[in-house]
């Protein structure tokens, strides 16, 4: 009995060992402009001013917010924190969209029933959203997020990418020509796949027309 206890104990010890070696590893290949990122860039006032600015509700004095998501596949936490932080701020008409009708399945865990779908949005608002928020999605070239997207943008409305949402709006070819940033572990092959998008370093938020 005593052996089998040692022997079971060296197991988890090793196990937990080489666990620990791998983060390390991980880690240690992680790029530097990453790791650097606990010491962010000074932004001015000027260009702060600027940022908000460009970010002002472009329709209406009470904003209309659509979230949108894929029902396949959408990422949690950009669905659901956006969603839950503005419709609790009470400054704005806050709506969690799906391209087609049913729940949502979100990566990695949970399901949602959404207020409403793309095409009962469009019904309810022709003139469009003055923001819509782009989570990254299972699929990030979804054609009906796609559409949907692009002519949310063509009314007037203001598109917000979050985290691999990045992928979401190259894709729609809305970042051509345009300033923009997005997560460290895509953002290069972005701008590789889309070499008239200018990536903007040290940067969390980019705005550029819209």
């Amino acid at each position: 009995m005593n052996l089998a206890f040692q022997f079971l104990r060296f197991a988890v010890l090793t196990v937990v060992t080489l666990v620990l070696l791998f983060v390390a590893g991980v880690f240690a290949f992680i790029p530097g402009e990453r790791r650097s990122a606990a010491a962010p860039a000074v932004i001015s006032l000027d260009e702060t001013a600027r940022t908000l600015a460009a970010l002002k509700p472009p329709k209406r004095a009470r904003p209309v917010i659509a979230v949108i998501g894929a029902n396949d596949g959408t990422e949690t936490t950009d669905y659901l924190v956006p969603y839950g932080v503005l419709k609790r701020s009470g400054v704005a008409d806050v709506f969690a969209l799906s391209t087609k009708s049913g729940p949502v399945t979100l990566m990695p865990a949970l399901t949602v029933v959404p207020d409403m779908t793309t095409a009962a949005f469009v019904r309810r608002f022709p003139d469009g959203a003055d923001y819509v928020i782009v989570p990254a999605l299972h699929d990030p070239s979804d054609v009906a997020v796609r559409d949907f997207i692009r002519a949310q943008a063509a009314s007037g409305a203001t598109i917000v990418s979050i985290c691999d949402g990045t992928l979401v709006l190259a894709n729609a070819g809305l970042l051509d020509g345009r300033r923009a940033t997005g997560h460290w572990f895509w953002i290069d092959s972005v701008a590789k796949a889309h070499p008239t998008m200018h990536r903007v370093r040290d940067r969390r938020y980019v705005a550029d027309r819209g």
